[in-house]
């Protein structure tokens, strides 16, 4: 298992660029640069829109790009800024530079070539592991192809391994891409004529009023292929981690939105309070 982009240095400029969303109409570009400079040498800058739209920032090094991402989440003005790393185009997969996931899509195409099934699905957690925390890498089945779903901890992962593809398995190109719904379609139309060449080759094998029949036990027995995959017990507790990841943070956003629901009500009183006193004084005025 290995990447290109692993084993020499990250010098292209694509690792060394940062893309921020949610930035406040009120928020000053001298403002908003001065606060990404904490992180390191600002190379250059570009604001797509000057009324809260999104900004590009490169930096020197990439390095300073992954101590912006650990300093997540962001504040200014008020505002959580949407942090990511700059994609650059990919005619393939189009949609890939603008959706974030925590989820990556491994499409099989190996043929016959591939080792032990099990066997790879260890190298392939071993190795995208070295990404971070990774809750779970399994099989899966889509319409027209199978696939392999790893899911990580963090938004970030997924990106850099996308930056830093290709990445290959003896010798195999990898084809690997984010699991966002049109990448999913992109590949059920790529691997549709495959699935009707194979109802293809059983009709021609069997009598026309047997074929429904037969079409039928092919895709149950594919699909019970698949089921009889078991769980690993990592994976199990990969998910269960995952869970309590995602009900402390549905907690702590809670919390956050009550302290403000708190806070705007507290305002609230104040200035009926206020309100009120001045209109006890404005009753007094009257009647002297």
């Amino acid at each position: 298992m290995s990447s290109t982009s692993s084993n020499r240095q990250r010098y292209n400029p694509k690792f060394n660029e940062i893309c921020i969303g949610n930035v406040s109409s009120n928020t000053e570009p001298n403002t908003l640069l001065r606060y990404f400079e904490r992180f390191g040498s600002i190379v250059q800058y570009n604001f797509a829109s000057p009324t809260g739209g999104f900004v590009f920032i490169e930096y020197k090094y990439p390095s300073m790009v992954d101590n912006c991402m650990k300093a997540r989440p962001h504040h200014i003005d008020g505002h959580r800024l949407y942090v990511k790393r700059a994609l650059p185009v990919d005619d393939e997969h189009p949609r890939e530079r603008f959706e974030t996931t925590r989820d990556l899509m491994v499409v099989i195409d190996f043929g016959d070539t591939i080792c032990d099934e099990k066997e790879f699905l260890s190298e392939l957690r071993d190795y995208f592991s070295s990404y971070g925390t990774l809750y779970a890498c399994k099989y899966c089945q889509e319409k027209n192809f199978r696939y392999i779903l790893v899911e990580f901890a963090d938004i970030d992962q997924v990106d850099r391994i996308i930056l830093d593809k290709p990445h290959y398995y003896c010798d195999h190109l990898l084809d690997v891409m984010k699991s966002i719904p049109s990448n999913f379609d992109l590949m059920n139309k790529k691997y549709e004529s495959n699935t009707q060449q194979s109802s293809v080759i059983i009709k021609d094998a069997i009598d026309d009023n047997n074929y429904d029949y037969a079409k039928v036990r092919n895709d149950f027995s594919k699909s019970k292929s698949v089921a009889k995959e078991p769980i690993s017990e990592i994976d199990l507790e990969n998910e269960v981690y995952r869970l309590q990841n995602v009900l402390k943070k549905m907690s702590e956003e809670f919390a956050i939105k009550r302290q403000q629901l708190d806070d705007q009500f507290s305002e609230q009183l104040k200035q009926l309070d206020a309100n009120t006193e001045q209109t006890n004084l404005l009753q007094r005025d009257l009647e002297q």
